[in-house]
């Protein structure tokens, strides 16, 4: 779903069969049917957001909005307060440096990543519509899907969001600490959602990528595929577009598929709960 508001918000009704309760929810950001960029360094609650996709939170109540479709950032926000707190493009900069493309290359649209990937350029300074997750991990990195160039960055939350210039993608400035290109020699559209293994120290990654109907599983250590699993197809085990990844305490691994597959498959836990040692450095290799 596309909003333009990110929502804990009105009025929610739980209900069973014997059972009805409410719970009033808080506008945290966004500025209800105003899609837009801007109110930067003011409440979050007047910030302009273009179709943002996800949304996580730290261990210090701190809210990283994926702000997604149209703007192609992360803003930070307190949780509680609503205060910004400050936001970042690719590779931690700050200000954002935008997409260039246009027209049909932008939007969702395969757009110019196939062209920058022939030419050797595997380091774009933007993220490429959509900005499609971001996720914080146990040990206080911050994972962001920038699925229109192929790739996972990870950053130091604690680092990112203030003013930064880091033009040449360095490893340690403005909290940049790497990036896992996956499946970089398709057209578009492979790092669309992630999620942790359920060992204390998550170390393990699970990459869904929607363009090859594939699920990665890369050790958070050094970036390498130990596994993947899932081929494209409508039978058990199979995906068509797989657009949210899940694990729940026992290490189970839930996959939610969108357009015409609309089903969600659970994937048994077999043998160690983390990943360790060396696997494949071409992450999504074919």
């Amino acid at each position: 779903m596309k909003l333009n508001q990110i929502v804990f918000n009105g009025l929610l009704l739980f209900a069973s069969s014997s059972v009805a309760y409410s719970q009033t929810i808080t506008t945290v950001a966004g500025v209800v049917g105003s899609p837009g960029y801007g109110g930067d360094a003011g409440p979050a609650n007047n910030a302009r957001f273009n179709q943002p996709r996800a949304v996580a939170t730290d261990n210090d109540n701190n809210l990283y909005i994926a702000d997604g479709y149209g703007n192609k950032r992360v803003l930070i926000a307190d949780a509680e307060t609503g205060k910004y707190i400050g936001h970042f493009g690719a590779y931690g900069q700050n200000p954002v440096q935008d997409d260039p493309s246009t027209g049909a290359e932008s939007g969702e649209g395969v757009g110019p990543w196939a062209a920058d990937f022939r030419r050797g350029e595997m380091k774009p300074k933007f993220f490429r519509s959509p900005l499609h997750c971001a996720r914080v991990s146990s040990d206080g990195l911050l994972y962001a899907c920038d699925r229109g160039n192929n790739r996972v960055q990870v950053f130091k939350a604690a680092e990112v969001g203030k003013p930064c210039a880091n033009p040449a993608g360095e490893i340690g400035k403005c909290g940049f600490v790497g990036e896992i290109h996956v499946a970089p020699q398709t057209a578009s559209g492979t790092s669309g959602t992630l999620n942790f293994s359920s060992d204390p120290a998550q170390s393990c990654a699970y990459v869904a990528d929607l363009a090859n109907d594939t699920i990665y599983v890369i050790n958070r250590q050094n970036f390498q595929e130990m596994d993947r699993f899932g081929t494209a197809g409508r039978q058990i085990g199979q995906f068509h577009w797989p657009h949210v990844v899940s694990v729940d305490s026992d290490g189970n691994v839930y996959t939610g598929e969108v357009d015409s597959a609309g089903r969600v498959q659970k994937f048994l836990r077999y043998g160690p709960a983390g990943c360790s040692g060396t696997g494949n450095e071409a992450v999504g290799a074919y």
